[in-house]
């Protein structure tokens, strides 16, 4: 996405004016709507709460089973601030399920809980296109259900009233700094003071956290937990303070198990199918691939030495993750890789760290305009309070996203239903 002029159809003026780049970039993007077959909507529509529902009961038993946590391997004090009570329910308050999504069926990879990026890149690049199509404004646009869901939550935490101070924090140096920045003036328009906070430069002083502009009564956490505890030692003011309950943080560390890759070893293993209700765990045995987990522990084992021999005779039917990765960084897929290659990286996923192994997907296809090359789509169904809020829609020329692959977002031609948060 670094690359200068990589842009799509809309004039760079009015993606940089409205916030739509990575950096200083105007955002990769092709004008072409993406819209829902109607079978296609009846699936999400089903399907998407279904995932909410697992994913918030696997998050409401982590603090509770033993070997459920076990699973997932976090270090003890990453743990520590897992099971910290955030003060309000769902415990998942905002998401973004990626999937593949088919003619009649939908395959979702992962569960984004952990910063997650897209609400004004998909809200405002659709704005623009529905501006040019002739159209009128969505009544409820992303950028707006995001709100309530902070707002909903802030209310659930200190028990009925409204904030003053909305932060977005993340390190100030990230690519998504605009798009943060779009959401901040949003916030105000609404009549909240907003700021953007670097983890780093917040304070815990007199029970508040205190940021560049006095103290915040609600966060927004948009950094990655991975990068936040990997620099534990820079954002002692910010762990303090949350762990003293001092403020209001959507985002709490309570949804990190959800965003783990771990997550579809449970939702697809029948191991743990006890988590869910029947009707769920129909939806789920449907909706999600097969996934197993991939560790040293295991290599020896009779049960290791099973899946290694599986994932080696047919590679082109598996692809392997990083755990606790994101950006698709790490992801080698077997259809894609020479048989020496995927044998190095089974190799490193039995001796190094927490992986898993997943059904490898078939992508869709998707044909730019003026006939340029074949790209492949995903889809993101955005979720707030356990509910389907909205749809983000990239093409890539690659079939698996890579840290080093270029995204290109689509506008979303039509309006997911919305009823106000109450």
């Amino acid at each position: 996405m670094e690359a200068r002029g990589i842009v799509g159809q809309f004039p760079d003026k009015e993606l940089l004016d409205r916030n739509l780049k990575w950096r200083r970039w105007p955002l990769a993007h092709y004008a072409v709507p993406f819209t829902l077959a109607k079978t296609q909507r009846a699936l999400l529509a089903r399907a998407v709460p279904a995932v909410c529902r697992a994913a918030e009961a696997v998050v409401a038993a982590f603090s509770e089973d033993k070997a459920l946590r076990a699973l997932f391997g976090y270090a003890s004090e990453r743990e520590r601030f897992i099971l910290k009570e955030p003060g309000y329910r769902p415990l998942i308050p905002l998401g973004r399920l990626d999937a593949y999504l088919y003619r009649d069926s939908v395959k979702f990879m992962e569960y984004n809980t952990d910063g997650t990026a897209g609400w004004h890149y998909s809200g405002g690049l659709s704005a623009l296109w529905r501006e040019r199509a002739g159209l009128k404004p969505e009544s409820a646009p992303l950028e707006k259900r995001l709100l309530e869901a902070l707002l909903a939550c802030y209310g659930r935490w200190s028990k009925g009233a409204s904030p003053n101070t909305i932060a977005i924090a993340d390190w100030r140096n990230v690519g998504t700094r605009p798009e943060q920045e779009a959401l901040r003036r949003f916030f105000e328009s609404r009549g909240f003071q907003a700021s953007l906070e670097d983890p780093s430069n917040l304070r815990h002083e007199g029970g508040r956290l205190i940021g560049s502009r006095g103290p915040i009564d609600l966060l927004y956490r948009r950094v990655v937990s991975e990068e936040l505890f990997a620099r534990i030692g820079g954002v002692k003011g910010f762990l303090d303070a949350y762990w003293h309950g001092a403020f209001c943080c959507v985002g709490s560390f309570r949804t990190d198990p959800a965003w783990s890759k771990i997550l579809f070893v449970v939702l697809s293993d029948p191991k743990w199918r006890f988590l869910f209700t029947k009707a769920d765990g129909k939806v789920l045995s449907e909706v999600i691939p097969w996934t197993r987990l991939v560790c040293p522990e295991m290599a020896d084992t009779a049960k290791g030495k099973e899946l290694r021999a599986q994932l080696l005779l047919d590679r082109g039917h598996y692809l392997l993750k990083p755990a606790h990765s994101y950006q698709g960084a790490g992801v080698t897929a077997g259809a894609l890789v020479s048989p020496e290659a995927w044998k190095s990286a089974v190799n490193l996923a039995f001796s190094q760290g927490t992986w898993v192994a997943q059904e490898y997907l078939e992508p869709v296809p998707w044909q730019p305009p003026h006939d340029g090359p074949r790209h492949f789509l995903q889809v993101g169904a955005f979720t707030a309070m356990g509910r389907w809020a909205g749809l983000m829609a990239r093409v890539c020329e690659s079939p698996v996203i890579t840290p080093d692959s270029i995204d290109k977002f689509l506008p979303v031609g039509e309006e997911v239903p919305w009823e106000t948060i109450s």
